[in-house]
């Protein structure tokens, strides 16, 4: 079975339709981000499946990637990939489902390269996600959340993912666009022992699908914020497609 499928085929529940009045309780930032990003009378969608493309860094080497990623509220995500590195590639997959965590990689879909799970990658994962279900803004629509206004165009919103208590803080501009999203993050950058870092991504260039307006050049990785991200990055992607449902 295809596990990035089957999650983007799971039946949802019956959708409304947005309507600013869902979110009048929220601080000001929030409602002015969720306003822009969700157009009045769409559908509250309960997974996005994205096409993306870009740069990815491994061993020190930047190298072009093509990946579909399946973000489900509720249920968690599945990024598929291919990596190309000399003259073959990488393939495998990044999960978070059933509140268990997993990464499996293959050089030219025989040799395994890489092949993890365990509490370590299911924390790390939980956190991954916290900051993905922004390409699905739907899923902030959540009532668990328990949003916090931190400044005039900055929130943060707390969510339990695969048992992990997620904080998330969101950078919003005047207008209502993400512009960046950062939390503390469980991780073992270059291999060393797995603890909180700073992690986030800086966001641009929106683009609107079937009423959601998201953001789709990404850059994302470790010690976000500080003088040591340029040592952090690993991710740079364009999203080239987005469908919801």
């Amino acid at each position: 079975m295809n596990a990035l499928n089957d999650l983007w085929q799971m039946p949802g529940q019956k959708p409304q339709e947005f309507d600013p009045f869902m979110i009048e309780h929220l601080p000001p930032a929030a409602r002015n981000y969720l306003t822009r990003a969700i157009a009045i009378g769409t559908p509250i969608a309960s997974a996005v499946r994205l096409e993306m493309e870009g740069e990815i860094k491994m061993e020190n080497n930047w190298l072009h990637f093509t990946a579909t990623q399946v973000v489900r509220n509720n249920e968690g995500f599945v990024w598929q990939a291919r990596v190309i590195k000399g003259i073959g590639s990488i393939t495998g997959y990044d999960r978070l489902l059933k509140d268990q965590g997993q990464m499996n990689w293959k050089l030219l879909g025989l040799i395994p390269v890489m092949s993890v799970s365990g509490p370590d990658i299911t924390r790390s994962a939980a956190g991954r996600l916290a900051t993905e279900y922004t390409m699905l803004p739907s899923a902030q629509l959540d009532k668990s959340i328990l949003w916090k206004e931190l400044s005039e165009n900055s929130v943060s919103l707390r969510r339990a993912i695969a048992k992990t208590q997620t904080d998330l803080t969101l950078e919003i501009g005047e207008s209502g666009s993400l512009k960046c999203v950062c939390l503390e993050r469980w991780g073992n950058l270059h291999g060393n022992v797995f603890q909180n870092m700073p992690f986030g991504a800086n966001l641009d260039r929106e683009v609107t699908f079937g009423g959601y307006t998201i953001p789709t050049r990404i850059r994302a990785g470790w010690h976000f914020g500080t003088s040591r991200f340029d040592e952090g990055e690993f991710f740079r992607a364009e999203i080239t497609g987005a469908e919801f449902k």
